[in-house]
This record gives structure tokens, sequence and C-alpha cells, in this order.
């Protein structure tokens, strides 16, 4: 098997196979809008996985697991158990790494552009079109792209104090004794 030969698995198959007619000389160039954003997204959820991973297992490990287990001796079953019960209780934390992932993907560079390209108008996102602006020393639009970045993270700061305020006012308690608690 050739080295890195599983790759292309996740690439688009019409830009593989734009490439590969490229090449063989075929066609006279490759189509860049056959790029859509199933790679780039495969590829941002991969990168950025661990900033959901840790709040997701803080909420997980919290869990008073005797709900989970009156739930079991009331005859619920698995799913309902993990849908009625495990969900609900873990769910600040659960928003929590969401809101992470997401206000980190909004401002993803690297993967966006190994993936994807710079292609205005398919895979440009935030992040890159405030590279290019630097690089092309266009202050003004540089500045209105980091105005907006910083709304989108001040947005999901909010978010994710005002669902941790939900939770704790539906737990009935302050927000300092809703922290998730590790039970032996």
């Amino acid at each position: 098997m050739e080295p890195f030969a599983g790759r292309a698995t996740l690439a688009d198959r019409r830009l593989v196979d734009a490439v590969v007619d490229a090449l063989d000389g075929h066609e006279d160039s490759i189509d860049l809008k056959q790029i859509d954003g199933a790679g780039i997204l495969v590829a941002a959820v991969l990168t950025n996985l661990p900033f959901a991973v840790r709040p997701f297992a803080a909420a997980f490990r919290g869990l008073d697991h005797r709900l989970v287990e009156a739930a079991a001796c009331l005859g619920e079953s698995r799913a309902g158990i993990f849908r009625r019960v495990v969900l609900p209780a873990c769910l600040p934390g659960v928003v929590a790494g969401l809101v992470m992932t997401f206000a980190h993907v909004v401002g993803e560079f690297g993967v966006v552009l190994m993936v994807g390209g710079n292609v205005p108008g398919v895979t440009r996102t935030l992040s890159v079109a405030l590279y290019d602006d630097v690089q092309a020393l266009d202050d003004a639009s540089a500045a209105r792209t980091a105005i907006l970045l910083l709304a989108v993270a001040a947005t999901a700061r909010v978010a994710l104090r005002a669902g941790e305020e939900l939770a704790a006012d539906e737990l009935g308690v302050g927000l300092q004794e809703a922290q998730p608690v590790a039970v032996a």
C-alpha cells in the first residue's frame, strides 16, 4: 500500500478527478468551484474535537450515578435513560463544549488553508479573510473583519454564561455550587 493513499478518501471526489484530468492533460485547468465544504467540515471536526471532549467528560463525570440507577430501577431503557436523565443533567457541559468548539472553528485558519485552500466565495473563512486583508495592507477591511471575529467570540461567551446561569437556576443553586463534582 502506498503511503498516504488514504488521504484522498476525505477529499471531494470531483476535485480529485479534476486534478487527475488536469495532470493527464484532459482539461486545461482545474475548476476550484468544484470544492465543497464536506472535506473541510470533516477536517475541522477532527482537529477541533478536543475542545469539546473536556467539557463533555467533566459533565458526564459529574453526573450523580444514583439518578441513572433510579431510572433503571423504574424500568427505563438505556436510550430513555440517556435521553431523559443523562443528557438533561449534563446539558451545561455539552453546550459548553459545543460553544467552545464553534468559537474555535470560526477562527480556524490552518486546516481551512490546508484542506480547502483560499477560494473566495467557496472556502474563504473570516480568519483567512483577515489574513488576506493584512497581507494586502488593507487596514480598514482587516479592522472590520477583526471586529466581526471579536463580536462572534463575545457572543459565544455571553451564550455560554447564559447557559451556565440557566442551568444553575434550574438546579436551584448558585453558579459556584453548580460546578460538576466527581462521584466515586
